[in-house]
């Protein structure tokens, strides 16, 4: 109890004498007393005014209870194949272009672009998810998590840029096998409008905390002056 903030040992002593075991001292029943586990856990999540607190609650009383660990971080590892193919896709298509014409097309280049943006968003996704995600966020250390969050800031960027850059390489290369005007002038328009779309979504993300930097510090509980949903924009694109 003495290493517990104080907003946990007032929501224990307010929850305790609710439940069936009445008292503080009685261990058993407070690790197996799953309404009051709740009760307590809604009431820390509300008190604390910081989120350090109710975490450090969290990892203490899940210690005290001898909790199993929960880590699912083996289960994130199983995009890696997809990824690993992926980059090799894009990389064959770059030799195959050089061998038969010795030069690029702009499609050729764009995906030669999303190509260097997408090996880091692959890389940056593999480390944050060992490093801080798919675990009890208790377990976790404060500092590796807004480390990993910064991170996954950053891969959001990424994800947006590695969406629209094979939709407009696709475009791209309609523009070379299509020669009638009023198709290339629909293709044109629809270059822009992924474009456009996906200035739009990229500032929303990149702005979606005011200050930038709560994004990865916000989750204690410090929040800016405006907030947007953390996943809104990157789902949102198109």
């Amino acid at each position: 109890m003495d290493e517990l903030p104080d907003c946990a040992i007032t929501c224990i002593l307010q929850e305790v004498p609710r439940s069936t075991c009445n008292i503080v001292m009685n261990s058993t029943c407070l690790c197996t007393d799953e309404p009051l586990r709740k009760a307590t856990q809604a009431c820390v999540k509300s008190s604390c005014e910081s989120m350090l607190d109710a975490l450090k609650a969290s990892k203490l009383e899940a210690d005290a209870c001898q909790r199993p660990h929960r880590d699912r971080r083996s289960s994130l590892l199983s995009s890696i194949p997809v990824q690993v193919i992926t980059v090799l896709v894009i990389a064959l298509r770059m030799v195959s272009r050089w061998r038969m014409s010795h030069s690029f097309e702009p499609d050729d280049w764009i995906m030669t672009a999303c190509l260097i943006l997408y090996v880091p968003f692959c890389v940056i996704g593999t480390y944050v998810g060992r490093l801080a995600f798919g675990r009890d966020i208790w377990t976790v250390e404060p500092d590796d998590l807004t480390y990993a969050l910064k991170l996954f800031y950053i891969a959001q960027t990424l994800y947006m840029l590695c969406l629209a850059l094979p939709k407009i390489a696709i475009l791209t290369f309609f523009l070379r096998i299509f020669p009638s005007q009023g198709f290339r002038r629909a293709t044109y328009l629809v270059i822009g409008l992924v474009g456009l779309s996906t200035t739009i979504t990229t500032f929303l993300q990149i702005f979606q905390c005011t200050p930038i930097r709560f994004n990865w510090e916000g989750w204690k509980g410090q929040f800016g002056p405006h907030r947007t949903r953390v996943t809104a924009a990157p789902v949102a694109a198109p």
